[in-house]
């Protein structure tokens, strides 16, 4: 059996219904912002979604406006990852974005970005972070029982059919 490292985790915690629902009605709440997320606040920034919004800094064509935007999240990743909690930051060029730290436990798995949002949600989307943080962490924690459970249940199954049956 291969353990699950953060990463994988990370990919499975966005293939579940869980977060497919929760991705639905943030998107119809949030006008279809663009969703990235990182492992490592010095690794890259995948797309989840992005729904042709090229002015956003991540999906921007503009490598100086990427670049900004690329230093700006970092340095907003790296400062939310030692506070263990979400906020929001600006998201160049002229908008507002969520990042939201994806915890398991005490293991950060990650982080989830909602970026792209016009600068008046600011005010609208901080009551958010809290209850988003909360649904992700729960997501991932049910994710990691679920493979906890498997991992117990081939255990047994490979402990009961090595055994001879005069010893059960």
């Amino acid at each position: 059996m291969e353990p699950l490292t953060a990463d994988k985790r990370l990919s499975k915690l966005f293939e579940t219904e869980g977060f497919a629902i929760l991705k639905n009605r943030l998107d119809l709440l949030l006008g279809k912002p663009v969703w990235w997320f990182c492992a490592d606040p010095s690794g890259p920034f995948p797309v989840l979604a992005h729904h042709d919004k090229r002015d956003c800094g991540l999906v921007q064509d503009d490598p100086a406006v990427h670049e900004e935007w690329l230093t700006t999240t970092r340095e907003a990743v790296t400062r939310l990852a030692s506070q263990l909690e979400g906020g929001v930051q600006l998201s160049p060029p002229g908008r507002i974005q969520i990042i939201v730290p994806i915890l398991c436990g005490n293991e950060t798995l990650g982080f989830l970005g909602l970026a792209h949002l016009p600068l008046p949600e600011g005010h609208r989307v901080g009551p958010l972070i809290p209850l988003l943080g909360d649904y992700l962490r729960q997501i991932a924690e049910r994710e990691r029982a679920g493979e906890d459970l498997k991992g117990v249940k081939r255990l047994w199954r490979d402990i009961v059919s090595s055994l001879d049956p005069d010893l059960l």
